[in-house]
């Protein structure tokens, strides 16, 4: 996708890239309102996919889930991920519903929430950075299991629901001040330096 560095490309569909084919966007901003399947690959280096479709409508994120930064912005939109997702750097939610459903998501920087809500459901979020991350988490959203696994620390800046398991693996945790509502373990399986 020829773009030129800062630019922003939309698309009022979905986006398909085939096996064996590749998608290359860099420092882009990419506007998506239909379905994402990527069967080949797509090389999203430094640009943001944003989620935008119609209100009412619903988005499904098939495959080939790995993004720089993500963001889900329509209003009244839902998006479900029915794959595995690996978001690079930050994960912003500033409307509509994202359906996190059965997927294992991992994220590598922030996880922001201005607006809309997030649905646990029987999800895996791993938050396994290798820069300090930040969870912030908006009344009446969810996790379904919450991983934290990064050697250079989690921050939980908000109240925070995981409807499964809470899970400790590396690096500090801090969720000073802030409420965990937690529906299954609570599992320390390494980690040093806690903040409560």
């Amino acid at each position: 996708l020829s773009t030129a560095a800062g630019s922003s490309f939309s698309l009022t569909g979905g986006l398909t890239v085939d096996s064996a084919a590749v998608l290359r966007a860099t420092a882009t901003a990419l506007d998506v309102g239909g379905n994402w399947s990527v069967l080949g690959s797509a090389l999203l280096t430094q640009s943001m996919v944003t989620f935008t479709g119609a209100a009412g409508s619903t988005i499904t994120i098939v495959a080939g889930a790995s993004f720089d930064s993500l963001h889900i912005a329509g209003p009244a939109l839902t998006v479900r991920l029915s794959t595995t997702v690996t978001v690079s750097s930050t994960m912003t939610i500033s409307a509509g519903t994202l359906d996190l459903a059965g997927s294992t998501v991992s994220v590598r920087g922030y996880w922001t929430e201005t607006g809309g809500v997030v649905l646990g459901a029987t999800s895996r979020v791993v938050f396994d950075g290798t820069t300090a991350q930040t969870v912030t988490e908006l009344p009446g959203g969810s996790f379904g299991a919450f991983v934290s696994s990064n050697p250079v620390g989690v921050t939980i800046a908000s109240a925070l629901t995981a409807k499964a398991q809470f899970e400790w693996h590396r690096g500090p945790l801090n969720f000073a001040g802030r409420a965990l509502a937690i529906g299954g373990d609570m599992l320390i399986k390494g980690g040093t330096g806690l903040s409560f």
